[in-house]
């Protein structure tokens, strides 16, 4: 696995340029006195100032968290897909962990933590807390997308491309469905991102 990736962003406060006119002004404040006393009093500024300077241009590390395998956003897709073909037309069982049975929240947990190395919540009232909330019309591979088809626990499934999703049916067990067909596009709920790129 490749070492994080690390983005270097400088930043220029404002301070920088109001305590520019300063010292400006304690310099030619320091010509014309010649008093030792008062140019040793006006040395703060210059300290201060180059306080400022160091500690607001210096780069600042920020390392983006690294998804197993993952270099773009464009690798995500064909990863689930090929883990939905390797799932396909397993059953549905409700608290099932395996390819004997499982059930849509289950499912969701093992495909992130194989493909992502994500733990997420066992069940979908817990997995729908967590992760950036995300408008249908934005959804991209990976998205968690929930609905409510009945008043009991919400169904969640994971988000490919083009409006399909892979989940597991009650009735045909893994598979993949599309958000925008009548039955799903009536109990669309919401949707959430767990993968950040």
């Amino acid at each position: 696995m490749s070492a994080p990736q690390t983005v270097y962003k400088i930043t220029i406060p404002i301070h920088f340029f109001i305590f520019e006119f300063v010292i400006k002004d304690a310099i030619q404040h320091a010509r014309t006195v010649t008093s030792a006393r008062t140019i040793m009093g006006n040395k703060w500024v210059l300290s201060l100032f180059s306080l400022l300077v160091i500690f607001g241009c210096a780069p600042r590390p920020m390392v983006r968290p690294e998804i197993p395998g993952v270099q773009r956003l464009g690798d995500i897709e064909p990863r689930l897909r090929a883990e939905a073909e390797a799932w396909e037309n397993t059953p549905h069982v409700l608290g099932g962990n395996d390819k004997e049975g499982i059930d849509c929240s289950g499912f969701v947990v093992l495909v992130n933590q194989k493909l992502f190395g994500i733990e997420l919540p066992r069940t979908s009232e817990d997995q729908v807390r967590i992760g950036t909330p995300v408008s249908r019309r934005r959804l991209q591979a990976g998205d968690l997308v929930f609905f409510m088809p009945s008043s009991k626990n919400p169904h969640v499934g994971i988000y490919l491309s083009h409006g399909e999703f892979v989940h597991v049916s009650t009735s045909r067990g893994v598979m993949i469905s599309n958000v925008n067909d009548p039955y799903w596009r009536n109990y669309y709920w919401t949707a959430r991102r767990i993968l950040q790129m």
